[in-house]
């Protein structure tokens, strides 16, 4: 399998099946050759175009095409048509590319993630408040502490309630001791209200130091992302420059080198046609039957039944033109190109004005050469000779 560069909008002639031909469109692999030398095809590589393209080219050249063209000329084109290498400044600006592109920042990785989640499952699964004295320590000392003062009382008001009995115990006195017992017990339950409010503002603060806690950590999470946002964008901003840089200087680079390309096979078109118009006077002047310049013979081309002739503009019989035509296009097809012009020449004298420019239409369209400068081969104005003989 070969690799061709698609010339002025068309594939090469000549290629077998399995070529590839590379457009500005996509890549296209030929899967046939028709009898008329056109070809079948189908899409290989539709990303693969003209413009990316970075292999080498297969070079193709006819012994015919390339014996006007000038050795400076050709070299040129040769060094040309072997593909696009980037230049230094391309070079340079992928270098810088692909530096930027290593710089690329890691996901985010929180490390307060954790506690974060830590302290809202400790806010979102808190009870709610609630008090039983039962289980308070503090009304626990109290109690104890009111206990022990009440006996205390109780003692006291029943030793004074004695000493006025003769210090014989009395259900007076024992009265007065539980009512002191009592009374200290009383004391007790007031203080309940405040160590219910005190249980609560516990609770309270508790809960306002995990708010404060949660918001601590989320002001030093929201710092760290929003550094880490900086960073990415960045490593964006620096990447868009880069692209955009390497993007400029490829395009100037390719463009120019396309520029070469394209001048320089001007210029050996130009330089083959001046070629192929010198060896068409010299087949005129000698009648048909001598040799042109480079040793291409014109001559011993049987007369065809039914020819023509072109010095009267009599017109070879429908038949065998249709003949001579695909004798030229087969030829062509199968990169005869040599072969295809020789023989073309060598019946010129037995075709008519028009049979002759359509043969020289032909092969213009297939190889890009004029091969007789008093063809047209464009429209006029007028729109009127077109593809006729000037003559």
């Amino acid at each position: 399998m070969a690799i061709y560069r698609v010339e002025n909008g068309k594939a090469p002639a000549g290629l077998s099946a399995g070529d590839e031909v590379v457009t500005g469109g996509g890549t296209y692999r030929i899967t046939g050759v028709n009898a008329d030398g056109s070809y079948q095809s189908q899409v290989s590589n539709k990303k693969q175009t003209t413009y990316n393209y970075k292999g080498q080219y297969t070079q193709r050249q006819s012994p015919l095409l390339s014996q006007g063209v000038s050795g400076y000329t050709q070299n040129r084109i040769n060094g040309l048509e072997g593909g696009y290498t980037p230049g230094s400044a391309v070079q340079k600006a992928q270098a810088y590319l692909n530096q930027v592109q290593s710089r690329r920042p890691g996901e985010y990785q929180s490390q307060w993630d954790g506690e974060l989640t830590e302290i809202y499952n400790r806010i979102a699964n808190r009870k709610p408040f609630s008090y039983d004295i039962g289980t308070d320590p503090v009304y626990q000392q109290y109690r104890e502490q009111y206990q022990r003062q009440g006996r205390l009382a109780m003692q006291d008001t029943m030793g004074q309630a004695a000493a006025l009995t003769g210090g014989y115990g009395s259900t007076y006195g024992e009265q007065v001791g539980q009512q002191a017992y009592n009374a200290y017990l009383q004391n007790l339950n007031d203080i309940v209200p405040d160590l219910y409010n005190a249980a609560y503002n516990r609770y309270r603060d508790e809960g306002t130091d995990l708010y404060n806690q949660y918001g601590l950590l989320s002001d030093r999470e929201n710092q760290e992302y929003s550094r880490y946002r900086d960073t990415v964008n960045d490593y964006y901003s620096d990447l868009s420059d880069a692209r955009s840089a390497y993007d400029s200087a490829y395009s100037r680079d390719y463009n120019q080198w396309s520029d070469q390309l394209s001048y320089w096979a001007q210029k050996a078109a130009n330089e083959n046609s001046a070629y192929l118009q010198q060896l068409a006077a010299q087949s005129r002047a000698s009648g048909g039957s001598g040799s042109g310049s480079g040793g291409t013979n014109v001559a011993d081309v049987a007369t065809v039944n039914g020819a023509g002739n072109f010095a009267n503009n009599v017109a070879m019989m429908d038949d065998q033109y249709r003949g001579v035509m695909k004798t030229v296009s087969v030829l062509l097809g199968q990169n005869n190109i040599e072969k295809a012009m020789t023989y073309a020449y060598g019946v010129r004298n037995q075709l008519s004005h028009q049979q002759w420019a359509d043969i020289a239409r032909l092969i213009k369209e297939r190889t890009n050469v004029e091969i007789d400068p008093d063809v047209w081969y464009k429209k006029s104005k007028d729109g009127s000779g077109t593809w006729g003989a000037k003559k």
